[in-house]
């Protein structure tokens, strides 16, 4: 599951287009992180973009609970 900016969480699986300003792809999901690429290439940029985002610990998701 990842949050998107407003917070709300989202189920996502590889291969998945999540996002608007640009769209990403979820490439790889590894037990550390979820890896987004954006499906196009800005102006300034060579090749598309990639993201990568670190999965909570156990002790952060415990820390979430009330």
């Amino acid at each position: 599951m990842v949050t998107d900016g407003r917070g709300l969480g989202h189920i996502v699986r590889q291969g998945d287009i999540v996002g608007q300003k640009p769209p990403m792809r979820v490439m790889r999901i590894t037990r550390n992180e979820v890896i987004f690429k954006a499906l196009s290439v800005a102006e300034n940029e060579k090749e598309p973009r990639e993201v990568r985002k670190a999965l909570l610990t156990q002790e952060e998701l415990q820390e979430l609970q009330p």
